[in-house]
């Protein structure tokens, strides 16, 4: 629609404008994070409201997913917020929203970096891990394991042929579109 949604990496906050900013200096209509911060650094907490180095967010229209990459996990509000500080209502790649370990099961995170939606599935690029992470369907309950993984991308059928250069590595981004998806592998040059 005519939202903007920003991502403050470094504040541990997100900013949603309602409509495209028409001039300069427009403060954003919704913040979320732990604390309403627009010029300092490091507000960083855990929670349903809080995040600790969100790094990208992305939406169907619909709902608001964030890589809450500090925390080692995703977030997701069933419908985009229209309030400040507004919790979050799933929590993926840990039991709780007060948990922050990392792993490395299907349903834990390491680091996600990237997050894609195209309003049916959901796709996680999982930094330290170097995977990327396939739910079938937008997860609806916290800790819900993604459906599988995707580490080694090559054309050859033969297993022993891969080059070491065939796991991901350094993912610079994940895009799902009309059933296809595209995996930016950088640390491979591909």
């Amino acid at each position: 629609g005519n939202k903007l949604i920003m991502v403050h990496r470094e504040g541990s906050s997100i900013f949603i404008w309602n409509e495209i900013p028409k001039k300069d200096n427009q403060l954003p209509d919704v913040v979320l994070g732990s604390k309403v911060v627009f010029d300092e650094w490091g507000r960083s907490g855990i929670g349903r409201v809080g995040m600790n180095n969100p790094n990208i967010a992305t939406t169907d229209g619909k709902r608001l997913i964030v890589s809450d990459s500090g925390n080692n996990r995703i977030l997701i509000w069933n419908n985009i917020p229209t309030v400040n500080q507004t919790p979050a209502d799933v929590v993926l790649g840990q039991s709780d929203f007060d948990s922050n370990s990392p792993g490395s099961s299907l349903d834990k995170l390491d680091n996600p970096m990237q997050v894609s939606t195209d309003g049916k599935r959901l796709v996680v690029a999982d930094q330290s891990n170097r995977r990327v992470l396939i739910w079938k369907t937008i997860p609806e309950k916290n800790g819900q394991p993604a459906d599988f993984e995707i580490k080694i991308i090559n054309h050859s059928k033969n297993i022993a042929d891969l080059p070491p250069t065939a796991q991901l590595s350094l993912i610079g981004g994940v895009y799902v579109n009309n059933d296809k998806l595209f995996i930016g592998d950088t640390g491979n040059n591909r």
